[in-house]
Formats: structure tokens, C-alpha cells, sequence
């Protein structure tokens, strides 16, 4: 079962506390970013971190950057997840990760990311208004998005490898890792 702890899983307080430090620092550099005005770009909407502690405004991000869009209860998603933290971990000097939690309460999306063992830094958005705004039918859907902001492909299932997340980086986003 993939959502069973074991002995590789991460401290739940190193978790959450490398969530709440990367949220808290992605949401002070985007504020000095213009709002995208391009065509496709991320809504103009802001949304809370996962752990509650500051607002990220969509439309300022930049990329190289993935959002990984996922749910606590997504059997495809805890095997994902996995995956994205491994990318992250290794390639965040070159392609940003920032998930996106769908979910009704933020306290479990920070339970199912400390179940995982994984420390991915995730936006919360319980009234739907970035789901909504960009069409997402259910997770795991992963967003790539340009330096420019503007969201160039969207790949629906679960990444099954780091070597698919990394071809799928180099041919949407290109990026060579």
C-alpha cells in the first residue's frame, strides 16, 4: 500500500517545516514579479500554502516550473508524488516545483505529504478558483509553465518515472537535465 509509513519516510516537523520555508520564500520572490499578460498564462488569482502561512499570486510566477496537481485521497498521486519530491531534490536549481493540493481542508494534504514522506511545496485552494480557472478534471494533471508564465503543456495521469518527468521537462519546458 502506498500510503503506509516506512522506515525511509521523512520527519513529519523536517517536512513541514521545509513546506512552510519554500512557500514563504516563493511567495516574497514572485511578489516582485509583473502579473504574466500573455496569452495562457496562469490565472490572476492568489492562493493560500498548504501549511497557511502566506498567499502565492499566480500570475506572477515564472518558470521553468512544474505544478503538479494532486488530492490526499489519489492512490495514482501518492505514487507520483514520490517522484516529484526525487525531481525536486535533484533539479529544483533548474526547474521550479510547486504543487497544487485539491483538497476541502489543509490539514490533509499536509497529512498525506508527511504519509509520503515527501516535502513537494504545495498551494491550497479550497473554493476551487484555480481548478476552476484552469480546467483541471482531476488529478494527477501536471502543469508546465515557461519563463514566461504561460502554461505550454498539461500532461494528464500519473508520471510514472523521474526519467518520463525529465523527458516531458526537456520537450515542453526545454530544459536539458
Amino acid at each position: 500500500m502506498s500510503a503506509c509509513t516506512s522506515s525511509d519516510v521523512a520527519d513529519p516537523q523536517e517536512t513541514q517545516s521545509q513546506q512552510i520555508t519554500a512557500c514563504d520564500t516563493l511567495a516574497q520572490e514572485t511578489a516582485q514579479n509583473q502579473v504574466a499578460a500573455v496569452e495562457g498564462s496562469l490565472p490572476n488569482i492568489s492562493v493560500d500554502c498548504l501549511d497557511d502561512t502566506s498567499k502565492v499570486d499566480l500570475a506572477r510566477l515564472r518558470g521553468p516550473l512544474i505544478i503538479p496537481v494532486w488530492a490526499s485521497w489519489c492512490a495514482p498521486c501518492a505514487e507520483e508524488m514520490p517522484i516529484i519530491n526525487e525531481f525536486q531534490n535533484y533539479y529544483s536549481n533548474q526547474v521550479k516545483v510547486l504543487a497544487y493540493a485539491l483538497l476541502d481542508e489543509n490539514s490533509q494534504g499536509v497529512a498525506a505529504l508527511k504519509n509520503w514522506g515527501v516535502a513537494v511545496t504545495s498551494l491550497a485552494d479550497p473554493e476551487g478558483e484555480f481548478r476552476s480557472e484552469l480546467s483541471i478534471q482531476a488529478p494527477p494533471t501536471t502543469l508546465f509553465i515557461n519563463e514566461n508564465g504561460q502554461v505550454v503543456y498539461r500532461h494528464f495521469g500519473a508520471i510514472k518515472s523521474l526519467t518520463e518527468l525529465k523527458s516531458l521537462v526537456a520537450r515542453h519546458l526545454l530544459v536539458e537535465l
